[in-house]
């Protein structure tokens, strides 16, 4: 279950998601897209999973890439390491796991294609032991 803190993206407060929207660039839960502090140490041995719920994909060739961003500073001055997730074209839930020792993260996601729309998509963050994502990412 997650906690509304554990959001990168939360359709239900910024709807659609579409090809005008920028990247990542707001710490505020307000905006719906945001940065998380994972603490001192990062994810920990353990790591995160970044899990992308999309309820539909329309246009024209639709596409969605998202790139996990680490950085030791949450104005993400330098990002000091990231990871592209393969690049989804269908509705579905992905996740995949991130593990690093910097303390915040963000997701950037880009939507290209002709007229491309991922509905209220939400990208959210869970750390520690899971049984496994239920529809797993090559990671």
């Amino acid at each position: 279950m997650w906690h509304s803190s554990d959001f990168f993206r939360d359709g239900s407060v910024t709807g659609a998601l579409t090809a005008s929207e920028a990247g990542v660039t707001s710490t505020t839960a307000s905006s719906g897209k945001k940065v998380i502090d994972l603490g001192k140490g990062g994810t920990g041995p353990q790591g995160a999973y970044i899990t992308v719920n999309v309820p539909l994909a329309t246009g024209t060739t639709p596409t969605l890439d998202c790139e996990v961003q680490f950085s030791d500073t949450v104005a993400f001055t330098v990002v000091r390491e990231k990871k592209t997730l393969p690049q989804i074209t269908a509705k579905g839930e992905y996740s995949t796991r991130a593990q690093s020792h910097y303390q915040y993260v963000r997701v950037v996601p880009t939507v290209a294609g002709t007229t491309p729309s991922f509905g209220n998509t939400t990208i959210g963050l869970t750390t520690g032991n899971r049984e496994g994502p239920r529809n797993p990412f090559n990671n």
